[in-house]
């Protein structure tokens, strides 16, 4: 116990690995199954779990962050939320889906906002966070009624801004509605989420005031309690499913999320911690040892750059020639197979230059992972 809990988390790692398999998953369904099969709901389940993870202990990051320092250092950390705005709007919309900046309102943009946003809330005692994550998740179907949330967001290229006044129309209307009602991931509600992961944060290592339970947290009634929680937001999603639109092949159940969506996620978040704690308490065998340090250890380190790595491969090789929805189902399972082995070996090779070449470029570090 000692030796795992030394020097940083493994958990964090080891379920960050877990959401980059998840998400590649999803995005890969998104450019190689077809329409029909898009439509399953196991394969829709399956993609729906990696973005809450993901923003999950983004905030998570942020209360551990927090704790560790008496003062907030405000210039490296807006460096690094204005750096995931800039790779996001430029290197992933422009560079790679050839679309305007914040077009999609992708998920490292909603993580580059929540970053202040979260070291703000965090300061705060952790009842009102708790009151301002609970209204974030309150008020969020309400604006996606009185703005009424879009089946399918308009895909702006730079072919679409053909006069100013577009342009205007587009920074003062769709940025906005994008950022806060529906783009692919809002800030109502994917902010609670982050801010849910910093109040988990300060139970899991303690904060300024409160003593830490971790490595205890281990072993408390954490399961159970997800369990529960994701069981209520199951029967609550079940009962209001929402319209769950497919965006652009891309099949996740929270388009728009629903107040179920929302706990049955935040349930599965808890029981997921709870699980990969309560592994390495047991003995571990071989394979899970394996599979931890070998695997998920490893792409969870360097999330990020696999996370660009197969959306350069998906949208710049196998979507722009119409690979995928014409395989057999076989040859698409090989396809799957062949993206993620593409993934581990590049965040292998990642992890062996790292060992003898040191950065300090922030932008490299970001990218690359610690």
């Amino acid at each position: 116990m000692k030796t795992y809990y030394a020097r940083r988390d493994l958990t964090v790692d080891i379920i960050r690995g877990i959401a980059t398999v998840v998400m590649t998953f999803a995005h890969c369904s998104a450019v190689i199954l077809n329409q029909r099969q898009q439509q399953m709901f196991l394969v829709r389940l399956a993609a729906s779990f990696a973005a809450p993870l993901f923003i999950f202990m983004s905030g998570m990051m942020v209360g551990r962050s927090c704790h560790t320092r008496k003062t907030i250092l405000w210039f490296p950390l807006l460096q690094r939320s204005l750096l995931l705005l800039c790779i996001s709007s430029i290197l992933l919309e422009v560079g790679i889906y050839g679309i305007l900046p914040f077009a999609s309102m992708d998920v490292l943009s909603l993580i580059g906002l929540s970053l202040p946003l979260t070291t703000c809330l965090h300061r705060l005692s952790i009842t009102t966070r708790c009151i301002f994550t609970m209204a974030v998740f309150a008020v969020t179907p309400a604006l996606q009624h009185y703005f009424q949330y879009r089946d399918e967001m308009d895909v702006w290229g730079f072919v679409d801004i053909v006069t100013i006044k577009e342009l205007e129309e587009y920074i003062r209307e769709e940025i906005p509605l994008r950022m806060f009602i529906d783009g692919s991931f809002p800030l109502f509600p994917w902010l609670g989420f982050a801010w849910a992961g910093s109040i988990f944060a300060t139970w899991r290592w303690g904060g300024p005031s409160e003593p830490s339970k971790f490595p205890k947290c281990v072993r408390s009634p954490n399961l159970m309690i997800g369990v529960f929680i994701a069981i209520l937001g199951a029967a609550l999603w079940y009962q209001s499913p929402g319209p769950a639109y497919i965006r652009s092949g891309f099949c996740e159940l929270f388009y728009p999320t629903t107040t179920g969506y929302s706990l049955t996620a935040f349930g599965f978040i808890l029981m997921i911690f709870s699980l990969v704690d309560l592994s390495f308490i047991q003995d571990k065998h071989w394979l899970l040892t394996t599979v931890y340090k070998k695997l998920l250890i490893s792409l969870g380190r360097r999330s990020l750059f696999v996370y660009l790595f197969q959306y350069t491969i998906l949208f710049r090789v196998l979507y722009p020639f119409h690979i995928g929805p014409d395989l057999s189902t076989m040859e698409q399972l090989f396809m799957f197979l062949l993206i993620f082995v593409a993934c581990f070996v590049a965040s292998e090779m990642i992890d062996r230059v790292k060992t003898h070449w040191k950065t300090k470029s922030l932008v490299l570090q970001v990218i690359l992972g610690s």
